[in-house]
Formats: C-alpha cells, structure tokens, sequence
C-alpha cells in the first residue's frame, strides 16, 4: 500500500469515530446534536486530529487498509494517553540578589535548608 492510501485510510479511521460518536448522541437525545457540532472550532481541531490519525498510520508504517482504519480510530485515545503522560516541569528556582544575601546569611541558609 502506498503511503497516500495508508494515510487516506487513517484518515478515514479518524473521522469514522466522530460519525459514530454522532449516531450515539442522536440516538440518545431524539433528534438534537451536541452544541460542539455547531462550533468551526471543534471541527478545525477534529480536523487536525484526523490528520494526524492519518500521519500516524503512515509513520507505524501499515500495510493494510484495516490496520490503518485501526490507527486512525485510536489517534484521539493515543493524543490523550500522551498528553497525560507529559510530566509537569519543575518549579523555577528563586535567584536572591547578593546584596540581601550578604545581609542575611543566617536566614538564608535556614530556608535553604528548610526547601
């Protein structure tokens, strides 16, 4: 399979959960979609979410059109999964100017010693 018709594959995936997502909302709720259908937003970043299901396909290198549906349905699990696993960074470190430092070295190393 060529890497056009692996990423259109994946594509697909993606995109093929949000119309079931949209089934599931309209069977539950008669005939009234979710207000996030209305919004450009939702479908500019779903949009981005779909291409990057497709890019996924591409790079986990798929040589099925199944394999690749796969991939581009799991996308949105997989963006959270790692989204979650990003550590917060560090809190920066406090520099003390020398002059308050030179004035209370006693101080300073206690609450040196205290952190």
């Amino acid at each position: 399979m060529t890497a056009v018709a692996c990423f259109g594959w994946g594509l697909f995936g993606s995109l093929a959960i949000e119309v079931v997502l949209a089934h599931q909302a309209l069977t539950h709720s008669g005939s009234q979609l979710p207000s996030r259908y209305r919004n450009p937003l939702f479908w500019a970043v779903r949009a981005c979410l779909a291409v990057v299901g497709g890019g996924l396909a591409v790079a986990y290198g798929v040589d099925s059109a199944l394999l690749a549906v796969n991939v581009g349905a799991a996308t949105p699990l997989l963006m959270q999964s790692l989204a979650r696993s990003v550590p917060t960074p560090p809190e920066p470190l406090q520099i003390v100017p020398a002059r308050i430092a030179s004035e209370r070295p006693a101080d300073l190393k206690q609450e040196i010693a205290e952190r």
